[in-house]
């Protein structure tokens, strides 16, 4: 420590910034733990360690018998976030990371909203604010709760992560003028508490109950905020009974089933007056495109003009807005909604686009200056796959990035073989330089599953992205999805990613 302590503290700010650990490592722990006993080495190290160790807390109930406690008060100037989280079970899941832990009876409500009424005002760092209980067994944000949020003036991001369900959840008039919020998240998973013998369980919709009392809570809450507010994800569902614009908005999420045309003219008079939209992101289920006239087509042209960002879940090709794309687009995502891997989301039917009608988007857009793109699709035919991947260039002759999910194939065929089409086609692509591939999901297909354990199977994978590799001169990493087994009898889809290339050099070590 005698090296340590002659460290400028500039010098110790910028190490500990490095150090400090991702909530996705294994080692979490260890890291943290090391960090509090540097902390409790000098009183200097403690005032350097303090801000990064409690940056970040995870407060969290539990209905077990313990002592009611909250966050030592010379503690509340370094918390950056703010997650409150918990569950009813007896023995819940504990998050890794938690800088303070708080044991509880009961969820006292009125005792929780009093304590953060006193200590979100001095939180004065406070910047993201994330409301994480169980939906199935905890309603959402109560009153008190926001009121006391309210109080802060230096929050911009808001997460609800609990559902409204019942009318008596409704909240009464509620202002948070004063609060910078910037970014507002509400996407919480579906309660299946009261759903377990309707059929809307299995379609993931909401009822009508649910939706009137969200819309209503969200009515409220998105008012006092909706002239500056940047960047917003909610569900689709609700996204038509808001009626509020949104003149400030650069990134727009929405998520689940849409009611109705997910590009409706309605949606964009409303909610996105303005051409400032930078990311878009719809991940919908839907059954039909939206039909527009030449009027609403010229309209969501300009108010996308600025799109950098599209993510299009479940598209279809008459969708108008591959007419209404500015050349400018730069990453373009078209995945089904919800990912058929590791398992679909509410129960939601998957449906994945065929080949041909994936061709025919390719060819409406504008997507010369692509740098990233995403594409799913179902086998149809040897012509589709042909003729999607021998246009890859031509459509996208910009492309840094690709991910290519191709979903079953002709019976009797080896999901493989496709790599000898890329193979050939990847060699004009002369900026790639990651690529992602997902080949081999099929979970319907227990012969599918059978033969990626055969022996020569891993060898001919590799065999095949050598090649890729070595015809592909900028190539740096590849990536793709395999099974994995955590645990006796369960299996998972992960990514498995390989560097190629070192300083130009090739290293394909597979």
């Amino acid at each position: 420590m005698t090296n340590l302590d002659i460290v400028d503290d500039d010098v110790m700010s910028v190490i500990l910034s490095f150090v400090e650990p991702d909530v996705l490592q294994p080692s979490l722990y260890l890291v943290a733990r090391s960090l509090k006993a540097l902390a409790s080495v000098s009183w200097r190290f403690r005032r350097l360690c303090l801000p990064w160790l409690y940056r970040d807390v995870a407060w969290f109930w539990k209905d077990v018998d313990g002592h009611f406690q909250f966050i030592p008060e010379s503690l509340w100037i370094y918390v950056r976030k703010f997650r409150l989280t918990g569950s009813s079970r007896r023995y819940p899941h504990i998050p890794r990371r938690r800088d303070v832990f708080l044991d509880s009876e009961h969820l006292a409500s009125r005792v929780l909203a009093e304590q953060l009424a006193v200590a979100i005002p001095r939180m004065t760092g406070l910047r993201e604010f994330c409301f994480d209980l169980e939906a199935t067994y905890w309603p959402g944000p109560w009153q008190s709760l926001l009121e006391s949020i309210a109080l802060s003036r230096t929050l911009e991001s808001l997460e609800i992560n609990g559902q409204w369900r019942c009318q008596w959840e409704a909240l009464l008039p509620l202002s948070m003028n004063q609060v910078p919020i910037r970014r507002f998240r509400y996407l919480p998973y579906l309660s299946t508490l009261s759903r377990l013998d309707h059929q809307v369980a299995v379609q993931g919709m909401r009822d009508v109950e649910e939706r009137q009392v969200e819309a209503h809570n969200l009515r409220l809450l998105l008012s006092s905020f909706c002239e500056t507010l940047n960047i917003l994800e909610i569900p689709a569902e609700l996204a038509n009974d808001l009626s509020l614009s949104f003149p400030s908005l650069t990134e727009l999420t929405m998520c689940g089933h849409s009611p109705l045309p997910v590009l409706s003219s309605s949606l964009w008079s409303e909610i996105v007056p303005e051409a400032t939209l930078r990311v878009l992101d719809f991940g919908v289920v839907r059954s039909s495109g939206a039909h527009m006239s030449s009027g609403q087509v010229s309209l969501l042209a300009r108010n996308l003009s600025h799109l950098h960002t599209l993510i299009l879940s479940n598209a279809l090709p008459n969708d108008a807005i591959f007419r209404a794309l500015p050349s400018e687009l730069s990453h373009l995502s078209l995945n089904p909604y919800p990912l058929p891997y590791p398992r679909p989301e509410a129960r939601i039917p998957v449906k994945i686009m065929p080949g041909a009608a994936l061709v025919r988007i390719l060819t409406i857009g504008k997507f010369a200056n692509l740098k990233t793109l995403s594409i799913s699709y179902r086998w149809d035919s040897n012509e589709s796959d042909i003729s999607l991947i021998n246009s890859l260039h031509d459509i996208c002759p910009q492309l840094v990035h690709l991910e290519f999910s191709r979903y079953g194939t002709q019976p009797g065929g080896d999901p493989l073989d496709v790599l000898i089409l890329l193979q050939t086609s990847l060699r004009r692509s002369v900026h790639l330089r990651t690529l992602r591939l997902n080949l081999e999901n099929a979970p319907a297909s227990l012969s599918l599953f059978e033969s990626l354990h055969a022996n020569d199977r891993s060898a001919k994978r590799h065999s095949l992205l050598r090649d890729i590799a070595i015809g592909s001169t900028r190539l740096h990493s590849i990536s793709y999805l395999l099974l994995d087994f955590p645990f006796k009898c369960s299996f998972d889809w992960v990514w498995v990613t390989w560097d190629v290339r070192d300083n130009d050099s090739v290293r394909l070590n597979f």
